[in-house]
């Protein structure tokens, strides 16, 4: 299972349970560190997560921290469940991936699917992806991308719709892996339930 996988994985599973939680906002793009942060610091400014998980990936173990809220009986239109996540990943308790996802109308996460096929390896920048996208709305480096010296741009969003008997889930992360030079070296796209 790769580590995007894993970290969807988390946050749906938090989500299936999360009409408790305490509600959070999303934390500001530098609150936290890649490759600087610690776990302890996550904990002290977050406080104790709702769900943790441990993988491998990249032959380095990785332990994902995640927090959750959702609003239950609330629904958007649709009858989607408002619900956020935040999910950090560490390797050797130092933080190497942070991603959000909400389904709540003020801080939701869901992006345009039909613009991925606008970014070009070797030729997208960063920059240009961000316009063309919007702000992601999380960061990973190695070990859960596989070049060393590059960073991934997520796009992720996480969805239930429907009563405890007609739930669907719904998830899509997109990875935009981008290079010391700031140009896209790879796109990964995974969509899993109906939206």
């Amino acid at each position: 299972m790769n580590a995007i996988k894993i970290v969807i994985f988390v946050i749906l599973s938090a989500l299936l349970t999360a009409c408790a939680g305490t509600n959070f906002v999303r934390p500001a793009d530098n609150t936290f560190k890649l490759g600087k942060s610690t776990k302890q610091e996550v904990i002290n400014a977050m406080g104790k997560p709702m769900v943790t998980s441990q993988a491998l990936k990249n032959d380095v173990p990785v332990e994902t921290i995640a927090y959750n809220y959702a609003a239950g009986a609330q629904s958007l239109v649709g009858g989607v469940t408002p619900a956020r996540s935040t999910a950090f990943s560490f390797a050797n308790g130092i933080l190497v991936g942070q991603i959000f996802s909400s389904s709540f109308a003020e801080d939701k996460t869901d992006f345009d699917e039909t613009k991925v096929s606008d970014i070009r390896k070797g030729k997208t920048t960063k920059d240009e992806v961000i316009k063309l996208l919007g702000r992601p709305s999380g960061h990973i480096i190695y070990p859960l991308i596989a070049p060393k010296d590059g960073t991934g741009l997520v796009y992720q969003y996480n969805q239930t719709k429907g009563t405890a008997f007609t739930l669907k889930l719904y998830a899509a992360s997109l990875v935009v892996t981008v290079g010391k030079d700031n140009v896209v070296t790879d796109v990964t796209l995974e969509k899993t339930g109906e939206k």
